[in-house]
């Protein structure tokens, strides 16, 4: 048991340890409670081990909330930027990897800084500890593990449902529900969408350029066939703002008109109309998405070509979500219309704080995800440096 000086975090991912440098940089006492028994986990697999730390054009357009202004105030007090001279100050290497994307040049030397600065801080890490409960009782906070650590101030820093292999769970809803907080409804973001149909689950490893556009959000990037359906970039993008049942539009020629392209080809109208549109697509979906591709395109009549441009370029389907253990990220969370969004602590209930992707904020693609627990995390930690007095 520790006497009641104490901050605790619980989680020890992005928003969690930021939380921790910066409580304690201000002189309080901290201690990080995980499950784990690694700290960063995320961090570590994060674009495929080298870490997109954050994008630089982040700001509201780029995130997904039922509060959709809650994250304006964090991007402004802690932008990209800053998160990028946080880096730098450290020594740790980054490269732009598509304009505004940023990652460094590894996710394990990230995690290893932050690992020496918790030490350097006197940030007391209890890994392998999974809280089992949080009460209140008067100004202090009860948070129960196979030990009873007691605090004044507790911040909830547990992530999402994706990734379960690395160890997520639904304490930090459980524990918003307990203090009588909303928590939004709960889907698979960023996450593979499934698709019975043979003839796509054929085309495995096929990729296309393509615009994907469903519930008025659209989005330019590769789309990937797959076993199971469809991945790949602007699937992932879409898939948090898709719904179940309603039909998902793909452009298959997002860059110009497939009749103006094939008009221009007019030389060449012997050509079989697969190996015209080979310039643009792989064969294998074109055999898969136009029947007797194989034909002369001259023999095609005009009602045949409208056909086909509606084919490739309003290609509708209707698919389903997959699971969180293929999601990157959770959409929904706690209810931020009952968060600060200065300081991030509970409106109801003094003491308590909520911060990262446990919030009703969901970030796209891109290091739009970290950056949101960077700066939900250090602004927190500001926050409570700020609220409680430094140890003697």
């Amino acid at each position: 048991m520790t006497d009641a000086n104490d901050i605790i975090i619980i989680g020890a991912g992005a928003a969690g340890l930021m939380c921790a440098l910066e409580a304690t940089r201000l002189g309080c006492r901290v201690k990080v409670i995980d499950g784990n028994g690694l700290v960063g986990k995320k961090i570590r697999i994060s674009g495929g081990g080298r870490c997109n730390f954050t994008h630089l054009g982040a700001d509201k357009a780029n995130y997904l909330s039922e509060n959709p202004d809650f994250c304006v105030s964090a991007l402004k007090r802690f932008p990209p930027e800053a998160m990028v001279a946080w880096m730098e100050a450290r020594g740790l290497e980054y490269n732009e990897k598509t304009p505004g994307q940023l990652f460094c040049s590894g996710a394990r030397d990230l995690v290893a800084v932050l690992e020496r600065e918790c030490e350097a801080g006197h940030v007391e890490l209890c890994l392998s500890e999974p809280v089992l409960a949080v009460e209140k009782k008067g100004d202090i906070f009860e948070v129960l593990t196979k030990h009873k650590h007691l605090c004044r101030a507790v911040v909830v820093a547990t992530g999402g449902l994706s990734y379960a292999s690395l160890g997520a769970s639904d304490l930090g809803y459980r524990i918003a529900r307990q203090f009588d907080l909303r928590v939004t409804t709960l889907y698979p973001g960023l996450v593979p969408l499934k698709v019975n149909d043979k003839g796509i689950h054929a085309m495995s490893g096929v990729s296309i350029k393509a615009r994907v556009t469903s519930g008025g959000r659209s989005f330019l990037d590769n789309v990937l066939f797959t076993h199971r359906g469809l991945s790949g970039p602007a699937i992932l993008q879409i898939s948090s703002y898709w719904r179940e049942g309603e039909p998902l539009h793909i452009d298959c020629w997002p860059d110009g008109d497939v009749l103006c392209f094939l008009q221009s080809k007019v030389d060449n109208a012997h050509k079989s109309l697969k190996t015209l549109l080979c310039e643009n697509l792989p064969k294998a979906f074109i055999d898969y998405s136009i029947e007797n591709a194989g034909r002369p395109f001259k023999q095609y009549s005009m009602a045949d070509k409208e056909r086909l441009q509606a084919t490739l370029h309003d290609w509708t389907l209707v698919p389903t979500r997959d699971s969180f253990d293929k999601a990157e990220v959770t959409c929904g969370g706690v209810d931020t219309r009952q968060i600060s969004s200065k300081t991030f602590e509970c409106l109801s209930v003094a003491g308590l704080y909520f911060v990262g992707e446990v919030l009703d904020v969901t970030g796209q693609l891109g290091g739009y995800n970290l950056q949101w627990a960077w700066a939900s995390g250090l602004l927190a930690g500001r926050a409570i440096g700020a609220a409680y007095k430094p140890r003697p």
